[in-house]
């Protein structure tokens, strides 16, 4: 069973929490070997199968990236699934979730070559400050924080909305003090929580402050939530929450293409998901469904 997990080109050798998913798999009997997504063996190695892990890059490039999963899935297992990959790559997505009564950090997408007079409308929604950043994006790049009224905001937006969709929001002072809090997933079961500071510098967030958390049954319970109102079921999953100025929380974006996983937080959470690999590539060539669910009930 080959197996490769996807990177990009300034981690060839991959991130070090997907270095121990790979000791994993070939302690399993699997063979396992990095990919650069963007090169030419991408497009051509023989493969059972392609798990998403660090294709950090992807939001420089998104129409070639997307292009490469479609073909992937065709020649190989994809994971996550490309239906759920070409639905996540773009936050537009936090719109659909909104109308599932789930509740999301209030989202303005302004589609490329659109616009909106920010003052006017975070202003009326009393929002004191917001966020403008691109509707495909990681890594803070492009992304920005301002006063609602400040004529820099409105300047961003329409530099964005230039060349890409744009998103508005208002920013949480929460993700400086009680953190953001991201809530990992591995075969549709909780596996663990971590708390990360939120800096708005560009960058994968690789060196951000985090400690594992353990996680209030409100949260818990919004985030099992926001698993089951997927489009399809998931491998992985992280679900990352902040809380608004009541105290109630909020989801701020739903990572299923190639989100970190903290597994050096969560040891033990590498041998779940290496099982669930195996499971769900078990499966798939036994003829049956995946072996993977959004519902959180343990697989049969």
């Amino acid at each position: 069973m080959r197996i490769a997990l996807a990177t990009c080109e300034t981690l060839p050798e991959l991130f070090t929490d997907d270095q121990m998913l790979m000791a994993a798999l070939r302690q399993r009997g699997a063979e396992v070997v990095p990919l650069v997504w963007s090169s030419a063996d991408a497009r051509t190695l023989e493969l059972d199968c392609c798990i998403l892990r660090n294709t950090w890059d992807y939001y420089l490039r998104p129409a070639e990236f997307v292009s490469w999963a479609e073909d992937m899935a065709t020649r190989a297992t994809l994971l996550n699934p490309f239906p759920l990959v070409r639905w996540n790559h773009h936050k537009g997505y936090l719109l659909e979730l909104a109308t599932k009564k789930l509740p999301v950090v209030p989202t303005i997408l302004v589609k490329q070559g659109r616009s909106l007079d920010i003052a006017l409308l975070a202003g009326a929604a009393a929002w004191v400050e917001v966020v403008v950043k691109p509707a495909i994006s990681a890594g803070a790049h492009r992304t920005s924080r301002y006063r609602f009224d400040d004529p820099a905001a409105q300047a961003h937006l329409a530099e964005l909305i230039q060349d890409c969709d744009a998103l508005v929001q208002p920013y949480l002072p929460s993700v400086e003090t009680y953190g953001e809090r991201s809530f990992i997933f591995i075969d549709g079961i909780f596996s663990h929580a971590v708390r990360r500071t939120q800096a708005l510098s560009e960058g994968v967030g690789l060196w951000q402050t985090m400690m594992r958390v353990q996680p209030t049954e409100a949260e818990l319970s919004l985030a099992h939530s926001v698993l089951a109102a997927l489009p399809t079921p998931t491998l992985y999953a992280r679900v990352d929450l902040a809380p608004d100025q009541d105290g109630r929380q909020l989801l701020m974006e739903v990572e299923v293409i190639e989100p970190r996983l903290f597994l050096q937080e969560c040891p033990e959470a590498v041998e779940a998901l290496a099982k669930a690999v195996l499971r769900s590539l078990v499966a798939t060539t036994t003829g049956s469904e995946m072996g993977f669910s959004a519902s959180g009930n343990q697989p049969a």
